[in-house]
């Protein structure tokens, strides 16, 4: 293992891998990393098709929704320069390909290039019209053309391996999840599952074919496995969805990131993040456990809340009937003589 130096850091990525420098370092010592770079939100897909120059005309004084950050995403998106944005110099670049399931919007009326439809490019949609000329066309990416796809991988790990040398590029698997701890600590279901499972599949062939090409290239990735049994979190800082984990999973990731960035051989790499992920499936697994027991708790609880309910109102019943109503009347009298005696 090499010495520890400040260790430099281009995202080209989800809000998942960013948060490992944030929620996942918070809980290692001795983080040395310097995020250089961080852009989110925007596929792949649409980073390799054709500007167009109308949208890149737009200035970020134009767009009317979105922080200064998130505008710089969308213009990213609007002039495809984002790889001349990146760092690079003496960096890891770090790749996932979530924001590909995503719907986009193709901006061109005579061939297909893509915007992707995000949560800062959708209330921007009149400034996008006004200067398209027309409304675009949405298309869902799971039903888009598998050549064209193919194309867009093609020339996408190309530019990644021209940008960052061998033992540089870092992939990390991340799926869409089916539950998550809510605030009450048990586990709910998120909606859709079957649509989370096509996104997932779609995910996972795509990250396959990318990682194979890179291979091909002669820069293979180091992957970081996605661990079996990861949860999303009802409390995550960013809010509930099916992309926001438990607070384990990041520091599952940000271990990973440490242990490719610090110079380990490639043998020690595999055995470490197998151990790591190991670990970090053994923690969601009590995870679960708690939420479970948590459950069964609150529901036996919920159980004699409405038995004790239940009895009260037959309690009640009870007290308002004809013969309960004679029997005080009844016994009434001797208790009155008991206490003159």
């Amino acid at each position: 293992m090499s010495e520890r130096k400040n260790i430099n850091i281009d995202i080209l990525a989800s809000c998942v891998c960013r948060d490992a420098f944030g929620i996942g370092a918070s809980a290692v010592a001795g983080n040395k990393y310097a995020v250089k770079s961080n852009f989110q939100y925007n596929s792949f897909l649409s980073y390799m098709s054709a500007p167009n120059e109308k949208l890149s005309a737009i200035t970020d004084e134009e767009i009317s929704f979105g922080t200064p950050w998130q505008k710089r995403m969308l213009l990213a998106d609007f002039k495809k320069d984002v790889f001349s944005k990146l760092y690079v110099e003496n960096s890891f670049i770090i790749l996932d390909i979530t924001s590909a399931v995503l719907e986009h919007f193709n901006i061109s009326e005579s061939d297909v290039s893509l915007l992707t439809s995000t949560k800062v490019s959708r209330p921007n949609m009149q400034i996008i019209e006004n200067a398209l000329g027309f409304s675009p066309m949405v298309i869902n990416p799971l039903d888009m053309n598998e050549d064209y796809i193919n194309d867009a991988i093609e020339r996408y790990t190309s530019k990644i391996v021209s940008l960052f040398p061998k033992g540089k590029i870092i992939f990390t698997e991340v799926f869409h999840v089916t539950e998550y701890l809510n605030k009450n600590g048990t586990l709910s279901p998120f909606a859709n599952p079957a649509e989370i499972k096509k996104k997932n599949d779609f995910l996972d062939k795509l990250g396959k074919k990318i990682c194979k090409r890179l291979e091909e290239l002669g820069s293979p990735a180091y992957v970081v496995p996605m661990p079996g049994g990861v949860v999303g979190y009802e409390l995550h800082k960013w809010g509930k969805f099916s992309l926001h984990y438990c607070d384990e999973y990041y520091e599952y990731l940000f271990r990973a990131y440490d242990t490719i960035c610090s110079g380990y051989s490639l043998e020690e790499i595999s055995e470490i993040i197998a151990e790591l992920k190991s670990t970090c499936e053994s923690r969601f697994a009590a995870v679960r456990e708690r939420a479970n027991i948590r459950a069964s708790f609150l529901a036996t609880l919920k159980r004699l809340e409405n038995e004790n309910k239940k009895l009260k109102n037959e309690l009640k019943g009870t007290r308002a009937s004809l013969s309960f109503k004679i029997g005080r009347f009844v016994t009434f009298i001797p208790r009155k003589i008991l206490r003159k005696k």
